[in-house]
């Protein structure tokens, strides 16, 4: 879940959610921008992907690439390479 804290109200409106329709879209007026924090349930390894859409002014519809972020919660332990010995300048992996 990401939210946006106002300073001013105090309020905690929810933006992101994965399990509800409602907050699965962030909408922004012309001219704005957003930010956000987050919270999660459980530890773990979260995917968040981002993909933005506009209308411009003449009224063409335009829509970026879809990015996937990756969101740890918790400590994080990279994976292990595969292991492998090498033979000359031949790489074998071992089972």
């Amino acid at each position: 879940m990401f939210f946006d804290y106002d300073e001013f109200t105090g309020a905690v409106p929810r933006l992101f959610s994965s399990v509800e329709p409602p907050h699965q879209t962030l909408r922004l007026p012309v001219g704005r921008h957003g930010h956000a924090n987050g919270s999660f349930s459980q530890l773990g390894t979260y995917k968040l992907t981002v993909q933005a859409s506009a209308t411009m002014a003449a009224g063409a519809a335009v829509t970026s690439w879809a990015v996937e972020c990756t969101l740890v919660v918790g400590p994080y332990e990279p994976p292990m390479p595969p292991p492998t010995t090498l033979i000359g300048h031949h790489p074998i992996l071992l089972p």
